[in-house]
């Protein structure tokens, strides 16, 4: 073992791989007020104990509270999907040098029916945005759109020096700008 080891002690619901999908149908332009974008969030619970019980999973995001009630059959693990929701005049995530990368904090909830008890959670950061890919028949190449707007990739590889993963967070950070600095948008990892 040569990476991090996690030990996660869990109630009797383990809230699981919270997945959150953005949609933005039409054209966007970076700043000014957006039109409406569609959350659909899912997330995996596992009941660990030998009861059946209910509860509701939940989130909040511009003070709007999403929810769907669940039953648990003992020893069990379902994928609940959330309600849409569409998030008003949403601030959107976009590439290095096309607009600002606007992020959300999300915390998905699962509370057992009849207490105020929160049995599990996961905190989520998220950039509100869409990616859209296509065939150009004339470059004869893959062509990327996000929120709408054709981008032009522009990257380069990073060849990580520290194959042990030992650098610290200002480290990457400051590796990572370095690539910003240059009007980088795209960063492929070169592990060989």
């Amino acid at each position: 073992i040569w990476d991090k080891v996690y030990i996660e002690r869990t109630g009797k619901v383990n809230l699981k791989n919270p997945h959150i999908v953005t949609l933005e149908p039409g054209k966007r332009n970076p700043g000014g007020n957006q039109e409406d974008a569609i959350l659909k969030v899912s997330a995996e619970l596992e009941n660990t104990s030998n009861s059946k019980f209910s509860g509701v999973l939940r989130y909040e995001i511009g003070g709007d509270l999403i929810t769907q009630r669940v039953n648990l059959d003992a020893n069990s693990t379902i994928e609940v999907a959330l309600p849409d929701h569409n998030v008003k005049n949403p601030k959107l995530w976009w590439p290095a040098g096309y607009g600002e990368q606007n992020l959300y904090n999300i915390k998905v909830e699962f509370v057992e029916d009849g207490s105020r008890n929160v049995l599990d959670s996961e905190n989520v950061q998220i950039g509100i945005r869409e990616i859209q890919t296509e065939w150009n028949p004339f470059t004869r190449s893959k062509q990327i759109s996000v929120n709408g707007q054709k981008i032009f990739i522009k990257g380069g590889n990073w060849i990580i020096s520290d194959c042990m993963l030992r650098f610290t967070d200002e480290r990457y950070d400051t590796e990572i700008r370095y690539h910003r600095d240059m009007n980088l948008n795209l960063i492929r990892i070169w592990g060989g």
